[in-house]
């Protein structure tokens, strides 16, 4: 059990760093394990969670709350809403609580009454990628997955007074990943371990992100236009330069997490707003095995950057067919994150 744990830790945290600051609540360098039994297992995003009542000193049940993954990377780790009922015998092996003595945790491992391990994600990189004869632009397409972030404690973004004042006064509490607000371009392509599906033909690119399940349609060599129904990830037209897919957008609608996400490599703790003036080009092009895709992006906002930031995203090459889960994100999943830690 305990090789799978050890994993677990790593893999746990970060999943964790894709919705918000993990760290606000709990602590990534300690863990503990419970023995109990399951009273309550939702499986749903952004956070599925696990009630287990667990036996005290003194003969009486502790009741435990345990936040844990969302619904793509639960079942990509064998998990669905019928692994654990109530009633089942559990382990957990958890993140604490930052207060001492508060029961609720973070699950990074479980085993099932009959034994069973759970909590390690599997390799999907596609060792071994021919191709199918696909290069260019052609290589582009398929799966990809986003790998995990690097965890800083200070933003590299180039921040004006207003966007350092936004950054230093950041209350998790009221971050937009307590409702559902839309994470949008680029800090939705830093979203870890979740897939993203390129395809392109002669008029159009389209891009399934896992994450939020947001499917964006971007015209190729044609006039910009709404990429998504809410208009959340902009106004954007694509165009091929070289062996390079290029994706221009504008027209984002201000938000408190459009130019980075606390969790993420860019927002170093905090998150960091966007002006409806935010404008990002994007650039994909494929290693020349096909393993890898390369993910250069420049973003500009003039009212909360002092001058455009540019940023590289490595993500790897999964199967064609490799699975991609709904996310679908829950209010009452999200606002969890809004309790006092």
């Amino acid at each position: 059990m305990r090789s799978i744990m050890l994993v677990s830790l790593v893999m746990f945290a970060c999943i964790a760093d894709a919705h918000h600051a993990f760290i606000t609540h709990y602590d990534p360098t300690q863990s503990l394990e419970l023995r109990g039994v399951v009273v309550e297992y939702n499986m749903r995003s952004p956070h599925s969670t696990i009630v287990v009542d667990v036996e005290g000193g003194i003969g009486e049940a502790q009741r435990w709350e345990v936040e844990t993954a969302s619904v793509p990377h639960m079942r990509r780790m064998g998990m669905d809403q019928n692994t654990f009922e109530s009633g089942d015998a559990i382990t957990v092996v958890a993140r604490p609580n930052r207060r001492p003595g508060h029961t609720l945790v973070y699950g990074i491992g479980f085993v099932t009454a009959d034994g069973t391990e759970l909590g390690e994600l599997p390799n999907i990189d596609a060792d071994g990628y021919q191709g199918s004869g696909r290069s260019g632009i052609a290589a582009i397409i398929g799966r990809w997955t986003a790998p995990f972030p690097v965890r800083t404690t200070e933003s590299p973004l180039p921040l004006t007074s207003l966007a350092r004042s936004a950054w230093e006064h950041y209350d998790p509490q009221l971050s937009p990943a307590n409702t559902c607000e839309e994470i949008t371009i680029p800090p939705l392509l830093y979203a870890p371990a979740f897939l993203t599906d390129i395809q392109i033909d002669e008029r159009e690119v389209v891009l399934h992100h896992e994450a939020y399940g947001r499917i964006r349609t971007v015209p190729l060599n044609g006039a910009p236009r709404i990429t998504e129904p809410t208009g959340a990830l902009g106004v954007a037209s694509a165009r091929i330069d070289g062996d390079a897919l290029v994706i221009d957008s504008t027209g984002f609608p201000a938000s408190a997490w459009g130019l980075a996400i606390a969790a993420h490599t860019n927002g170093g703790g905090a998150d960091v707003p966007s002006s409806t003036q935010k404008r990002v080009t994007e650039r994909y092009s494929a290693s020349e095995d096909g393993q890898m895709l390369l993910v250069e992006y420049t973003m500009d906002d003039p009212v909360y950057l002092t001058e455009p930031y540019s940023g590289v995203i490595e993500f790897s090459r999964v199967a064609d067919d490799e699975q991609m889960y709904p996310f679908e994100c829950e209010v009452e999943s999200a606002e969890r994150f809004s309790r006092d830690p």
